[in-house]
């Protein structure tokens, strides 16, 4: 635009509307900044929250498994194999529960025998 044309396009304007004119024109230009400012802080965010919820899926795999390997080293059997592997140690033997009742008494004694030989069926 040439002088000529902003002087007539302005010449029936009051200096209270020139002056108002460039305050909305300003404050237009601010707020087409804030839109591209708040843009990119919106992208960076979601990109945060892109990689926070691909890290939460990978703990989550990660705790799964965990509690896989907790579930299977705690198996009374793991623990067996690995007491007499690392430990040395031997399985006790097996003792079985034998209920005797005696004929001249109603009471039930329990006796604990070590071997099979032993029990009465």
């Amino acid at each position: 635009m040439s002088q000529q044309a902003s002087k007539k396009l302005f010449k029936h304007l009051s200096s209270f509307q020139l002056g108002l004119l460039f305050a909305l024109l300003g404050i237009l230009f601010f707020l087409a900044i804030s839109v591209v400012n708040m843009k990119e802080k919106v992208r960076v965010v979601q990109t945060q929250l892109f990689q926070i919820n691909t890290e939460i899926q990978q703990q989550r795999e990660k705790w799964g498994e965990l509690m896989l390997q907790k579930t299977h080293l705690e198996s009374p059997a793991k623990v067996e194999v690995l007491a007499k592997q690392k430990l040395r140690m031997q399985s006790a033997p097996k003792a079985f529960l034998t209920i005797k009742i005696l004929p001249d008494s109603n009471t039930l004694k329990p006796m604990l025998s070590a071997d099979s030989e032993e029990r009465q069926d």
